[in-house]
């Protein structure tokens, strides 16, 4: 934020240089003191400060300070070296953080006027509590913190709150991620059991832009509380974009010690029926990679950085919502690389790959109460094993074979069908055959290339593990 490039690409024997206009001084301070340092965000600091935010959650950086990033794991399949470990295992934060301008077009200019706003929805339970979980004003700052550092996009290192303008190693998001779809990821808050969806709107040509909180269904013309109308569709403004709209902001500095901040343009609130009922009453189609916030946070998910390392050894105990219950598993992440017709059904062209004799589980995310089906996507290969599932400790289903191949005598077994001469009526009915065998087709809306997508490859396969009730609380799937 306070440099140029004046000279660029000068190439070295060993490299790049980048000559700039300016000494480069990284951040030293917490994300808390940051957000203070900042007059535009005074308001937003005080509440952090009054209930205790600023000690409780955001201080965290260090996880395990014994933590040895050098050391390697054992090799993967056929791979010709050993399969380094994470480079760190830090705790890093992305705070989403209304600036006193936005604050007050909407009639607050006072901690009490803020708390008031945030009782209306939150309510009034532990009312002047400022510390307790359950103080409205706690829950409003906490809803804003997400347990990981997202940058604005992939394009700019790893991390970013979409996977957008990758590529590498044969990837290409921008041929990879279908345009005539919405992309999407979710990401569970630190306030317990509530997430946010962030979208590409790519099927809103006035949003196609933008990088929007809780986008709507119905393209956010429709919502079942009117009051939340405000507050939903909320755009995460680029750095570029704060500096020039607020004028306290034109030496906006959003990176710290141990995450980023990004200002938005409404006052971003939790409301669970709108939640429930409306921008979360979806498909919730998650990347396995996504679910945990150590792999974006340490440089294992999208980094670019390591071009010579496609794989990374993930630890028994790098995790804290993946557990292993066999010293013999071997965890691996693969970076994206080349996902075509014919080849392995990647999305995001990453791969999370398991090898031994495995016996592990995942804590699901915190999606809102309900009844869910769950469903499982792999490209099945002989590579695979039989795997049994369990949810929350109890047997689902029987054993599937994950071997399965392409072959006539496969197809019959899974139920795939080549659809392209049926008609409407005919695919109906094979689909419905293929869920009563327990399988699914892959989504249309994740492309493989050469625009064939997941749904024509024969690899791509869901299994559906089955229908659950998840009530508030944690769920673990296990494999």
């Amino acid at each position: 934020n306070s440099a140029l490039i004046v000279e660029q690409d000068l190439e070295m024997e060993n490299g790049y240089v980048q000559v700039v206009n300016g000494v480069l001084s990284p951040s030293n301070k917490l994300l808390s003191e940051l957000i203070e340092a900042h007059k535009e965000f005074s308001l937003f600091s005080k509440a952090i400060l009054l209930t205790g935010i600023d000690t409780l959650v955001l201080s965290a950086y260090e996880l395990d300070p014994d933590y040895d990033g050098t050391l390697e794991g054992p090799q993967l399949g056929s791979e010709a070296t050993r399969a380094p470990y994470p480079k760190e295992k830090k705790q890093r934060f992305t705070v989403l953080v209304e600036p006193n301008t936005l604050f007050a077009q909407n009639g607050i200019n006072s901690i009490e006027e803020l708390t008031a706003f945030a009782e209306k929805w939150y309510g009034t339970e532990a009312q002047g509590e400022y510390n307790n979980p359950k103080n409205a004003l706690h829950q409003f700052i906490l809803y804003h913190i997400i347990d990981r550092q997202l940058l604005y996009s992939s394009s700019t290192g790893p991390g970013g709150f979409i996977m957008e303008n990758y590529e590498n190693e044969g990837y290409n998001s921008r041929v990879n991620l279908d345009q005539n779809f919405d992309t999407k990821e979710y990401y569970e808050t630190m306030l317990p059991y509530t997430m946010i969806k962030v979208t590409k709107p790519y099927t809103n040509s006035k949003l196609k832009q933008e990088i929007v909180i809780n986008y709507a269904q119905e393209m956010g013309t429709t919502v079942n509380n009117p009051d939340m109308a405000k507050h939903l569709n909320v755009i995460v403004e680029k750095a570029s974009v704060t500096k020039e709209k607020y004028e306290d902001l034109k030496d906006f500095e959003q990176g710290a010690l141990n995450g980023i901040i990004h200002t938005i343009d409404r006052i971003l609130v939790y409301d669970e029926t709108e939640m429930a009922g409306n921008v979360l009453n979806e498909r919730i189609r998650m990347d396995f990679s996504a679910i945990f916030p150590e792999f974006t946070n340490n440089g294992v998910r999208w980094d670019l950085s390591h071009a010579n390392e496609l794989v990374t050894f993930i630890p028994n105990d790098y995790c804290k919502y993946l557990v292993v219950n066999d010293g013999a598993t071997e965890l691996f992440y693969y970076r994206p690389h080349a996902t075509y017709a014919g080849s392995w059904a990647n999305f995001q062209g990453d791969e999370f790959i398991v090898e031994g004799k495995y016996d592990f589980k995942y804590r699901l995310p915190h999606v809102p109460e309900g009844n869910y089906e769950i469903r499982f996507g792999y490209p099945r290969g002989y590579y695979r094993g039989i795997c049994q599932f369990y949810v929350d400790g109890k047997i689902a289903g029987i054993p599937v074979d994950l071997r399965w191949q392409t072959s006539e005598r496969a197809d019959e077994l899974v139920g795939w069908f080549d659809e392209s001469n049926m008609s409407e009526e005919e695919i109906r009915e094979n689909d419905k055959s293929m869920r009563n065998r327990g399988f699914m087709k892959g989504p249309a809306s994740i492309v493989l290339g050469d625009n064939a997508t997941m749904r024509d490859s024969q690899q791509a396969i869901r299994r559906i593990v089955g229908t659950f009730r998840l009530d508030r609380g944690d769920h673990w799937l296990r494999f």
